[in-house]
């Protein structure tokens, strides 16, 4: 009997080692994730290849949530795809330094090119995409929890602001709240309305 899926391709078939790919998790271990690709096929994610945030955390996304990696490991035979979104990060991060020309030299000298602006407002666009997609957040929470989540919210808001006002000058003109922005940030968190 032949059905529809025996005249599709194998969608392993065209996966590379290397390829990006795009998944929703839906399911979470203590070894790591499942995602569901695109083209219907699960693919692991162990917890040592998903991405770390500044202070060496791991970024664990929730279930439902779109995820972006790279392939690392392929076996059509045992019908098995591994995962990593370090190494999907890093390259991204390497090809956004070079789609600016900025060089690591660049960063370390604390040079601000035209490059560098590029660059920075590319990031503040992907930060504010990222705020606005966390904003219901602060006000599904209660309590203490709801104020300090909105005061984050806006205090980092107002930190891309300054950043923008500065010219991208983060290295010699770093922005930073005051205690009078401070205390206006904690007036605005109060007084948020939902």
């Amino acid at each position: 009997v032949l059905s529809l899926k025996h005249t599709q391709p194998d969608p392993l078939s065209t996966m590379r080692i290397g390829q990006s790919v795009h998944g929703r998790v839906v399911r979470s271990g203590e070894s790591g994730l499942t995602l569901e690709l695109a083209s219907g096929v699960e693919a692991q994610i162990r917890q040592s290849e998903l991405s770390e945030d500044s202070l060496g955390r791991v970024q664990v996304p929730a279930i439902g949530e779109d995820v972006s990696a790279k392939v690392i490991r392929l076996d059509a035979r045992e019908r098995r795809v591994d995962l990593s979104v370090r190494k999907h990060d890093r390259e991204e991060e390497r090809q956004m330094l070079k789609r600016y020309a900025v060089g690591e030299w660049d960063l370390n000298a604390g040079r601000v090119t035209d490059g560098f602006r590029g660059l920075m407002g590319e990031l503040i666009a992907r930060t504010r995409r990222l705020f606005e997609k966390g904003r219901p957040l602060c006000d599904r929470l209660g309590g203490d929890l709801r104020f300090e989540i909105r005061l984050t919210w806006l205090g980092g808001s107002g930190i891309l602001d300054r950043i923008e006002a500065v010219g991208a000058d983060v290295f010699h003109r770093r922005p930073r709240h005051g205690i009078l922005d401070k205390l206006g940030l904690a007036w605005r968190a109060w007084r948020w309305a939902a």
